[in-house]
């Protein structure tokens, strides 16, 4: 935190909580460009890696330099109330006086891919409003956080060492997107051992950089900082991300096309005489619309 807390700061805060709100209750995003430098950093990973905690340590950096920062955490709904469990902003509390490091949670309501349905409308508004750090937390289901390619200027993966039964599982889907990976908790046996079968695995030109992190002892904090203020993401991986998320859109479309009656006796009708294409053409149809 730099400074006190001043009166501009409160009402850029207010101004930010307010336009949140309309955004979540589905009012478009504000008009408006980013701020000179601004950036979106969208953080992925399994569940228990430190996202979080990582957050916690470049917000702190960000404001050292007197940066502004936004946190949207999508958070799993709670079967209850439908509202967000508000776990990071919990584990966020270090801020807590600082009122430019904004933390607001998004209750995932089911939404594919990892976010809100209103996330991508709420980056455009913080930046609208003038915010300079925006970090983007998805639920973290690990690969299939996908769609945080569509809003984040970088995708950073964040694993640790106990995520090596789950490198396989994440090559499909996350690992591909990231623009750099970081083994976080770094001091625990077996990180250099990791990081070594992530770098093989990713091995190419067009591979993401791995580093090490460990946010206790302050290893590896600046230089990510400096990366993900400088690293341009690579476009042939974002496209292939951008058009996996399209393909879990239309899974979702075809799912519910399939909930009517008449239009799945007609696929399966089409595929038991094994027109399989025509079956895929009906299907395709029949797609929901708006």
């Amino acid at each position: 935190m730099t400074g006190s807390v001043q009166d501009s700061d409160l009402a850029k805060v207010s101004k930010l909580a307010k336009a949140l709100t309309e955004v979540e209750h589905g009012h478009p995003a504000l008009p408006g460009s980013r701020p000179p430098g601004a950036s979106v950093v969208g953080l992925v990973g399994p569940p228990g890696v430190g996202k979080s905690t990582v957050i916690s340590a470049l917000a702190t950096r960000a404001r050292q330099r007197g940066e502004s920062v936004a946190v949207l955490a999508v958070d799993p709904s709670s079967p209850i109330t439908g509202g967000a469990l508000l776990g990071d902003r919990i584990r966020m509390n270090a801020h807590g006086a600082d009122p430019l490091v904004f933390v607001r949670s998004f209750a995932s309501r089911g939404h594919p891919g990892g976010l809100a349905a209103a996330i991508p409308d709420a980056v455009q508004t913080a930046l609208a409003l003038g915010w300079d750090r925006i970090f983007i937390e998805p639920v973290g289901g690990g690969q299939n956080d996908i769609e945080i390619a569509s809003c984040a200027d970088i995708v950073l993966l964040v694993l640790s060492p106990e995520s090596g039964d789950d490198v396989q599982a994440l090559k499909a889907g996350i690992l591909e997107l990231a623009d750099i990976i970081v083994v976080n908790k770094a001091d625990r046996p077996g990180a250099q051992s990791f990081l070594r079968v992530l770098q093989s695995a990713l091995a190419g030109p067009t591979a993401p950089g791995c580093m090490m992190l460990s946010v206790p002892d302050g290893t590896g904090i600046a230089e990510l900082d400096e990366a993900l203020r400088t690293q341009k993401p690579v476009r042939s991986r974002r496209d292939a991300a951008l058009l996996a998320s399209v393909m879990n859109e239309v899974v979702a479309l075809a799912r519910r096309a399939l909930s009517d009656p008449a239009v799945r006796a007609g696929v399966l009708r089409l595929m038991h005489d094994g027109r399989r294409a025509e079956a895929a053409e009906r299907l395709l149809r029949e797609l929901p619309h708006g």
